[in-house]
């Protein structure tokens, strides 16, 4: 990573928990997914074009759905992404667009709880936190 620009660990943790919150298998199965909401779907119809445009879908439940593929993603690599590569951008990104839609309730993940109960506050400041580093690399 490099130095000056890392995330705090309490914004990583938040990060992960805002991903955690919405149950993007069972909003793909609920697109007609023919394998019943796994991944692949969520790679192809979402992810994929994502990463060529680099436009957020309109939908906020696939918006929402996206950022927990990513983050599937991390998962398996068994870390967050380091800072400054492509899929540190699309995280903090994905978080700036989505941290504010509440869950839906019948695509809520098991795991909300943690998002439902952070401090107050804490989304915000870490957005803010995500801003501010976002400002000092575009003036370095």
């Amino acid at each position: 990573m490099e130095s000056g620009y890392d995330l705090t660990e309490a914004t990583r943790q938040l990060l992960i928990q805002h991903a955690n919150r919405f149950d993007g298998y069972a909003w793909a199965k609920a697109q007609g997914d023919p394998a019943g909401g796994g991944p692949g779907y969520l790679g192809k119809h979402l992810y994929e074009p994502f990463r060529q445009t680099r436009r957020v879908p309109v939908s906020p439940d696939a918006a929402l759905a996206l950022n927990f593929y990513l983050h599937r993603l991390f998962y398996h690599w068994g870390h967050l992404p380091g800072t400054g590569n492509a899929e540190w951008m699309e995280m903090v990104l994905l978080y700036l667009h989505t941290y504010r839609l509440p869950t839906p309730p019948k695509l809520r993940h098991e795991l909300a709880r943690e998002w439902e109960q952070r401090p107050k506050g804490a989304a915000e400041a870490a957005a803010a936190e995500i801003r501010a580093l976002l400002m000092r690399r575009l003036s370095a």
